[in-house]
C-alpha cells in the first residue's frame, strides 16, 4: 500500500509534513522560540536546537524531558554573595541565658557585693577596734575593700564586652570567674590568718570557728558553684559558640 503523505498548509500553501519539519527546524536556528524571547536551547543527545514546545528532537527523534539544556550565553546566571552562616543561626546574639549571665555580672553581682559591704561596715569596725593590732586590720580592710571593687569592676567590663559582642569579650568572662574564685578564696584565708594572728586568745576562739562555717565559707561555697557553673555554660553553650566564634 502506498503511504498517504500528510500535507500542512504554511503561508496558504499546502505542505508535506519532512518540508514543515525543515522550515521549522531553519527558523528556530534563525530567530529561536518566540516564546523563549530569543534564548536558545539544545538537545543534549545530538546538539540540535528545539523549543521548549517540542517533545522530541526533530533531527534525532529523542524524547526530551522536561528540563533541557539551555545556553547559559544568552541567559546569564545570577550569584549572591555568600554569608557567613553564624549571622543567620537562630541562636546568634545575646539572649536567653547569656543575657541573664551578662545580667548577673553588670549588675547584680556588683550591687550585691556593695550591699554586703555597707551592710558588715559598723560590725567590721567594732571588731578592729577590739582586736591587739587594729590599724594592721584596717590596712588589709582597706586592701580587701579595693580588690573586691576590682574584681566585680573587671566583671561589668567583661559583661559589657559580652554584651557587645566584642573580641575576646568570651577570654574576658572565663576569665572574670577565674579571678572571683581566686579572689574569694584568698579574702578566706586571709581571714582565718586576721583571726590566728592578730586576736587575742579569748577572742580568737569565739571567733574561729563560726569564722570557719559562717558567713564567708557560705559566701566562699556560693562563689565556687557560681564560677564552676557558668564556666561550664560558656565552654558548651551552643549560643556562646556561635556568638562569639572568632573569639572562642
Amino acid at each position: 500500500m502506498a503511504r498517504e503523505s500528510v500535507e500542512r498548509p504554511i503561508l496558504g500553501v499546502n505542505t508535506p509534513d519532512a518540508v514543515v519539519a525543515i522550515y521549522v527546524l531553519c527558523y528556530r536556528r534563525a530567530f529561536g522560540h518566540p516564546a523563549l524571547g530569543g534564548a536558545k536551547m539544545y538537545c543534549s543527545q545530538c546538539g540540535t536546537q528545539i523549543s521548549a514546545a517540542d517533545t522530541a528532537c526533530l533531527a534525532c527523534g529523542r524524547l526530551l524531558p522536561n528540563t533541557l539544556d539551555a545556553s547559559t550565553a544568552s541567559t546569564p546566571r545570577i550569584t549572591y554573595p555568600a554569608v557567613a552562616d553564624r549571622f543567620l543561626h537562630p541562636y546568634y546574639g545575646v539572649g536567653g541565658w547569656l543575657s541573664f549571665f551578662i545580667f548577673s555580672i553588670v549588675f547584680a553581682a556588683p550591687a550585691a557585693h556593695t550591699w554586703n559591704v555597707v551592710r558588715q561596715y559598723a560590725h567590721s569596725m567594732e571588731i578592729f577596734a577590739h582586736s591587739v593590732h587594729p590599724y594592721s586590720l584596717y590596712s588589709f580592710y582597706f586592701v580587701e575593700l579595693v580588690a573586691g571593687f576590682a574584681v566585680y569592676g573587671y566583671g561589668m567590663f567583661a559583661g559589657i564586652q559580652l554584651w557587645r559582642i566584642r573580641p575576646n569579650a568570651l577570654k574576658h568572662a572565663k576569665q572574670f570567674l577565674i579571678v572571683l574564685l581566686l579572689y574569694r578564696f584568698a579574702d578566706y584565708l586571709m581571714g582565718i590568718n586576721w583571726l590566728t594572728l592578730m586576736l587575742s586568745d579569748r577572742a580568737r576562739a569565739i571567733a574561729l570557728p563560726n569564722f570557719l562555717v559562717g558567713k564567708t565559707s557560705q559566701t566562699l561555697l556560693r562563689s565556687v558553684i557560681y564560677a564552676g557553673v557558668w564556666y561550664v555554660y560558656l565552654l558548651r553553650s551552643e549560643r556562646v559558640r556561635v556568638t562569639y566564634a572568632e573569639s572562642s
